[in-house]
């Protein structure tokens, strides 16, 4: 069983499903979701409930992960998205990190961060 600390919202788009994970470091000025920046808060939940959640409405086209930082939780999130995929659902993701610095963490965690 994989889980994943987070918080699942309903997104203000029009089929699109918001996935809000817990953690972040990078203190930005101004975050409007600071609330999301404990490592420690916000629940568990299993990534399958996840999924079929994601999956029930016929009518969300896309997921998008969001945070908190989303490339901390890269490992859990990257098996989210393979399912994803498989069912043919549009990801995005919002991240602190800029384009630049991703390749640098995929090395640094190579187990965690894999191309979908």
């Amino acid at each position: 069983m994989r889980r994943i600390r987070s918080k699942p919202t309903p997104s203000p788009i029009i089929g699109c499903y918001t996935l809000f994970v817990q953690g972040c470091p990078h203190g930005c000025p101004g975050c409007h979701n600071p609330q999301t920046h404990d490592f420690e808060g916000g629940q568990d939940i299993e990534l399958d409930t996840l999924l079929k959640d994601m999956c029930r409405n016929p009518f969300i086209k896309g997921v998008t992960f969001s945070g908190g930082e989303p490339f901390c939780k890269a490992e859990p999130l990257y098996h989210l998205a393979v399912e994803l995929k498989r069912k043919g659902k549009h990801l995005m993701a919002y991240s602190g990190y800029t384009l630049g610095k991703i390749p640098s963490l995929r090395k640094r965690n190579s187990h965690d961060l894999k191309p979908i």
